[in-house]
């Protein structure tokens, strides 16, 4: 198993702000707030990319999605939905990526989201025993990394 040294954290109230501008992103109400907390490390940049190592120390719905886009200003690469807070829309790129992706901004929102869990524990499943689960990065990823000349990590 390996171990992760974070040397950086994020830790917000994941609460919806329910304002009349977000009012059609966001249609339900809720009165709890969970307190969530992402540990980060940034494994290589390029410009305006940027490869970065997430471990969620709790569990919240979307959690990381949210802690990149609203509380870093880094929206994860093809995450449309968290992209922009007020609206549903494809993510706006610089044009220093799409020139990179040879991509016009019209066919942006066609990229796959680059979010991949390359590991996952399951603690004390059925036999009392944790499971390991270990998984590669996928092909657009890689891909996307090699466009970006961003240094894969070193699995």
């Amino acid at each position: 198993m390996n171990v992760f040294h974070f040397s950086l954290h994020m830790q917000m109230t994941l609460k919806p702000d329910w304002k009349q501008r977000s009012s059609l992103v966001m249609k339900r109400s809720y009165v709890d707030t969970e307190s969530a907390i992402t540990q980060y490390r940034v494994l290589d940049t390029n410009g305006k990319a940027a490869l970065v190592e997430l471990q969620p120390i709790t569990g919240v719905r979307h959690q990381l999605r949210c802690h990149m886009s609203f509380g870093l200003n880094c929206p994860i690469f093809g995450d449309h939905k968290y992209s922009h807070l007020s609206k549903f829309a494809p993510q706006r790129l610089p044009s220093e990526i799409l020139q990179k992706l040879h991509m016009k901004q019209a066919k942006v929102r066609n990229l796959p989201m680059t979010l991949h869990a390359k590991a996952i524990i399951l603690p004390e499943f059925l036999s009392g025993g944790n499971i390991f689960i270990n998984s590669r990065l996928p092909t657009h990823f890689i891909e996307g990394m090699r466009a970006l000349k961003l240094t894969p990590p070193d699995w």
